[in-house]
């Protein structure tokens, strides 16, 4: 990766922070994930790279404006270091051992990670335009909007276009590589990416941790809301929202090097 591409990734970060996409913490774990990429893939990687944060980002800014503010999700829409990390660490791994081996299948996984982070967000936030209440995919009732393990035709729709976008940006990207991508590996990229998306949801749904709130009855996945401790109702303690996320990434990660090994 030459010294230009590096000073604009350090730029693009910054600007991030300011904008208020990334906190401190996220704009520096932001850059060394994009440094291991850029120094596997360089420009290639990158480009994904920048169009799973870019469209993320002005999608969520976007709907925060117009709709009220979500009272059931962990965090908002300005991502810390565990945030870029649980979207952007596995695809990261995925790009070092692309690195040290070579292997083209690398180079479908490491997509198909950011085509399942694009998948998980553009969901979350495609969910939010619903008219209806989600429902809960393992219970089949209707639940608050924002809450993990629920699905609607709107979130739907925007887990396969956010998929879909990944994986058409990365033939359209993989010109600056010496491996061009085939619209039939583009296929695979997003429905691994897809594929992480549904598990993140059923995880979402079992083992995520989810809370109470002792005053207004609001479940939550936030620790503490209208100024008071919440009770656990369900889940793990220790499973919070980016473990799912961690998991939706290093799923798709691992079905489309799998994949890519086994029919390519």
């Amino acid at each position: 990766m030459s010294i230009i591409t590096a000073a604009g990734v350090i730029m693009l970060a910054a600007a991030a922070y300011i904008k208020g996409s990334l906190n401190k913490s996220g704009a520096v774990t932001a850059v060394l994930v994009a440094m291991m990429i850029g120094a596997a893939f360089d420009l290639f990687g990158l480009l994904v790279l920048a169009l799973f944060f870019i469209t993320s980002s002005v999608l969520g800014k976007w709907l925060d404006k117009k709709l009220p503010a979500d009272e059931t999700g962990e965090k908002g829409n300005c991502r810390d270091w565990a945030q870029v990390m649980a979207n952007g660490g596995w695809p990261a791994v995925a790009a070092i051992l692309f690195l040290l081996t070579s292997d083209p299948a690398w180079v479908i996984a490491f997509s198909a990670g950011f085509a399942a982070a694009a998948s998980d967000t553009w969901a979350s936030e495609f969910g939010r335009l619903s008219r209806q209440k989600p429902v809960d995919l393992l219970r089949l009732k209707r639940v608050e909007k924002g809450r993990s393990g629920a699905v609607s035709l709107p979130g739907t729709a925007g887990a396969a276009g956010g998929a879909a976008a990944v994986a058409a940006g990365a033939v359209l990207f993989s010109g600056f590589t010496g491996n061009l991508l085939t619209w039939e590996q583009a296929v695979l990229i997003g429905a691994a990416g897809f594929t992480g998306q549904l598990i993140d949801t059923i995880a979402g749904g079992t083992v995520q941790t989810l809370y109470q709130c002792q005053r207004c009855g609001i479940k939550t996945e936030r620790k503490s809301h209208c100024g008071l401790a919440v009770k656990k109702i369900r889940g793990v303690s220790w499973i919070s929202n980016d473990a799912v996320n961690h998991l939706c990434t290093l799923s798709a990660v691992l079905i489309g090097y799998s994949a890519s090994r086994l029919f390519m």
